[in-house]
Formats: structure tokens, sequence, C-alpha cells
């Protein structure tokens, strides 16, 4: 479901890069064997459908490097014991043992944060509210857009962020921030009881918290941001109650104890 390439080439490179090697070297084989396939083909096709063809090749041929590496990786770290493994509930006394940079593998049930679900939930009204009659709705909406997508992040380098749940009510919050690039599906469909490791990438104490909102993306969080965001929460809760989702201002600003757990791989 959630797939981050560029982490996982990255760490089988440091690890053994001659398993990268012999991975690109297939995908090399492979480019080959399609280029003088197309040789014999006859040119019967127009260039929209050789070009849609040559594209999903292209689509197919990544995904089968990206996971031919990512279980190669899984693999190596197996072999060298690198895995962590947290069999049950994630609680407190776990969290006790785990340090930023650990590699932990888990099950849990994934979803999606409510400011996402929002946002997504959003999207979905702005586009059919118009089938609906709803056009005044949609065209007040899509003014707050701009705001919104410089608040929620929007691009390749914008993240999806997942709630992840071993036990119930469970202690710390384990928060799961995905690229957007790295879902293998679409977001809707990235929720569920699943597998995923990962690296541990921050550890938020009771007196520390962190923005599922920002003002200003890739920089760090001043006063200034974080007065801001959290004096616009309950505004922002109120409305998005109000659309059905359940949501509350420790959504928004969220404190510690809290586990930002960096996703490699996620699956069903």
């Amino acid at each position: 479901m959630i797939l981050d390439s560029d982490d996982v080439m990255s760490g089988l490179s440091a690890l053994d890069g001659g398993s990268i090697d012999e991975i690109l070297m297939t995908v090399r084989e492979d480019n080959s064997s399609d280029r003088s396939g197309e040789l014999n083909v006859k040119a019967v096709k127009a260039r929209g459908g050789k070009n849609h063809g040559r594209k999903t090749q292209e689509e197919t041929r990544r995904r089968r490097t990206e996971h031919s590496a990512a279980a190669t990786l899984l693999d190596r770290l197996d072999e060298m014991d690198a895995i962590g493994e947290i069999d049950g509930a994630l609680d407190e006394e776990v969290a006790g043992q785990l340090q930023p940079g650990m590699t932990v593998r888990l099950r849990g049930a994934l979803e999606l944060h409510p400011l996402h679900q929002a946002d997504t939930m959003l999207r979905s009204f702005i586009s059919a509210a118009p089938k609906f009659g709803e056009q005044e709705t949609a065209r007040e909406l899509r003014k707050v857009l701009p705001m919104w997508d410089a608040m929620i992040g929007t691009g390749n380098s914008a993240r999806v962020l997942f709630d992840l749940a071993t036990a119930p009510a469970q202690v710390p919050r384990v928060l799961v921030p995905a690229k957007r690039t790295s879902l293998q599906v679409p977001i809707a469909e990235a929720a569920g009881h699943c597998t995923i490791v990962g690296k541990v990438d921050r550890m938020l104490g009771p007196d520390e918290e962190v923005l599922a909102l920002r003002v200003l993306q890739n920089a760090s969080v001043s006063e200034m941001e974080r007065s801001a965001v959290e004096d616009a929460a309950v505004e922002i809760v109120e409305g998005f109650t109000g659309i059905g989702v359940s949501c509350s201002a420790e959504d928004v600003v969220m404190r510690g104890p809290l586990i930002m757990l960096r996703p490699l791989c996620v699956w069903r």
C-alpha cells in the first residue's frame, strides 16, 4: 500500500550495493528485451496507443524494481537481525525501549489522520457538489482551497498523515507521515489492518508538540506560527465536525507522548 522507494534504495545501497546493481541489471535487460521485441511488431496502432503502452510498461517496470528492492532490503535486515519486532501493542513500556533511528516491524490499524480525512472529503464534495445543485457552496469552498493547500501541503514533497493503532486507547499515539508519491493505492484505500516496517523518526514527550498543519512548509516551527495554528484550531475543528469528520484541537496541535514513524513499506 505504501512504499518509500527513495529510502528503500538508499537503505539497500548502504547495506549491499551489489543487490542494487543486480536489480538494476535486471531492469536494463528488461528494457533491452522490450526494445528488441518492438522491432517485430507491425505499426498498426496509433502513436497515442504506442505511447500509452510504453508508459504502462515503464510504470510496471518501475514498480517491479521498487518491490524487488524492498523485498531485498527486508531480507538483508532480517539476516542482520536489524529489525525490532513489536508483537502486540506499542504501549508506554514498549515505547520506553525505542530510540530514534531504530527500524521496527509491527501490525496495527492504519487510519487517515482526521485532518486528511477532512481533506479527502472536502475535495470530493467540491467535485460532486455541482451534480447535486450545490454549485454556490462549491464555489465558496474553492476560495479557501489555496490557503488550505498551503497548510495541508501539496505536491510530490507533501506528506499524508496516518494514525497507527495497535490497541484500543493506545498511548503513545503513533503517527505515520507518508510521502504522497509513496502511496501505491488511492489514498482512500490505504487504510486498514496492516504490517508496517519503518524507522522511528521522532519521539515526543508529554511536554512536546507537533503541528499537523503548517503555515510555512519546510521551515522550523516558530512561536508565531504555532500560536496562529493553535488559535485557528477551534474554528478548523468546528468546521470539519460539521461535515462529519471526528476531529479535535489535539489533532491540529498534537502533544506527546507521540511517536513519529517514517514508513519504509506498508502492506496488508
